[in-house]
């Protein structure tokens, strides 16, 4: 069982045709990077895996994974990057994932919903953030180009956004892309 690999700090199995539940990994305390991407899991993300309290990295994006994003995940304090896109997890965002140093967030492409936790907004270190294809909503805050000022990409089109753009996104000048279509956003274009 690759459980029983408690020095392994690397776990790529990404592009196989891998089934079942998450493995358990809780042991590998030493783990760092995890890709399981582009398999074919499925079931909940299990709150064991925050006994691998090392993890910077985790992908398991393009997967059949369920249930809600645990909020536990918000205390991996090295997790740098995290990518959960395209699975069929619901629920909504965890608010503790504000208290991370998360500079990648991808949680597209998901059945995501409600609206986003302020304390979510407390990513100031957050540079790609991608959260399309989901049913979020809500207003965006005000000052979304203060608290996020070194984003680079910006993916929240498919939600169900509303209100107006802030004026503050145009203080993010390092923003490459920005993709807000298909919400229901109102108003002026700010400029």
């Amino acid at each position: 069982s690759l459980g029983n690999l408690t020095f392994l700090n690397y776990l790529d199995l990404s592009y196989n045709n891998f089934i079942g539940p998450l493995p358990l990994l809780g042991r590998l305390q030493q783990l760092q990077y995890l890709y399981l991407y582009n398999n074919n899991l499925s079931g909940i993300i299990p709150d064991a895996l925050t006994n691998c309290s090392n993890l910077t990295e985790i992908d398991l994006s393009l997967n059949l994974l369920v249930g809600s994003i645990p909020p536990k995940l918000g205390l991996l304090s090295n997790l740098v990057y995290l990518n959960l896109k395209s699975n069929q997890l619901n629920g909504s965002i965890p608010g503790e994932f504000g208290q991370l140093k998360l500079t990648t967030l991808f949680l597209g492409d998901n059945r995501l919903s409600g609206e986003i936790s302020q304390a979510f907004f407390r990513l100031s270190s957050q540079q790609y953030l991608s959260l399309e294809f989901n049913m979020l909503g809500k207003v965006l805050p005000s000052n979304i180009g203060e608290v996020f000022p070194n984003l680079i990409e910006l993916r929240l089109q498919n939600n169900k956004f509303e209100g107006s753009i802030p004026s503050s996104i145009s203080t993010l000048t390092k923003l490459t892309p920005l993709y807000l279509n298909d919400n229901k956003f109102e108003g002026p274009i700010p400029v």
